[in-house]
């Protein structure tokens, strides 16, 4: 049974492998689970078409312990990281965080519920229940996910004990301008070196709480705005430059004659 149970998982983790270039991570959870049910079908044919097998009390019995339920918590993470990621994708960052923090309490109620299932699962003392054990390993690792996701500052800040938002008030495409700006003029650096695109990017959006996607073709819409070149960047020079005429001069950093 081992044989044919590292046969189905080797072949499951070449398929996923050729996902990994799948820009669109709903997309690419989504086929990954239509993977994993591919390989929980084929788990259940090779036991339940085989009489030998299925006979086999110790070989049930570790199918219920170990086989089925490992790849089956599988498939329930997958399907847990695809609504955790449509909420990251379409959800503001605070309701976002307020998600995560929110699933995170019921997990905890999970193994508060259970506690008594999860003792004896980890002392190994042979209690099965395969459905139940799936769920526990992936809250698991889900709770794992989640725990990360809320150690993110992201774009909520703690102001005077009290948590705010950031925002940006303007366009997205402005949010582009902005950024492409700062890595042209090549005065952020990372380790020394000038910042990447993509760097810049991940920062203006983790500031403002946004998803910048297809940014290539962002950048190429810079090129086409009409009557309003470099807006923001303008906008910005324009703002400054009339702060700085208004403001009363520091007579104290004058140079005595």
């Amino acid at each position: 049974m081992k044989q044919i149970y590292d046969a189905i998982i080797q072949k499951l983790d070449g398929n996923l492998a050729t996902l990994e270039q799948e820009e669109n991570s709903l997309k690419r959870i989504s086929k990954e689970c239509l993977l994993i049910d591919g390989a929980i079908a084929e788990l259940n044919r090779a036991i339940t078409n085989n009489p030998e097998l299925l006979a086999d009390e110790s070989i049930r019995a570790e199918y219920n312990r170990n086989y089925f339920p490992t790849l089956y918590a599988k498939r329930l993470l997958y399907g847990k990281c695809y609504e955790l990621e449509n909420q990251r994708l379409h959800s503001r960052k605070l309701r976002f965080h307020y998600f995560c923090a929110r699933e995170l309490q019921q997990l905890q109620q999970f193994f508060s519920t259970h506690q008594h299932f999860c003792q004896h699962f980890y002392g190994g003392n042979g209690e099965s229940d395969a459905l139940l054990t799936a769920s526990l390993l992936a809250n698991e690792l889900y709770g794992a996910l989640l725990r990360k996701e809320l150690q993110d500052p992201t774009n909520v800040l703690a102001i005077g004990g009290k948590v705010v938002k950031v925002s940006h008030n303007g366009k997205l495409i402005d949010i582009v301008e902005l950024a492409m700006a700062e890595w042209l003029c090549q005065e952020t650096l990372v380790d020394g070196k000038p910042a990447t695109q993509e760097f810049i990017k991940q920062q203006y959006e983790k500031k403002y709480g946004v998803v910048i996607e297809n940014w290539d073709s962002r950048v190429q819409d810079l090129k086409r705005r009409q009557n309003e070149p470099l807006k923001k960047h303008l906008e910005r020079i324009r703002k400054l430059s009339h702060y700085l005429d208004i403001l009363p001069e520091d007579k104290s950093r004058k140079k005595t004659a």
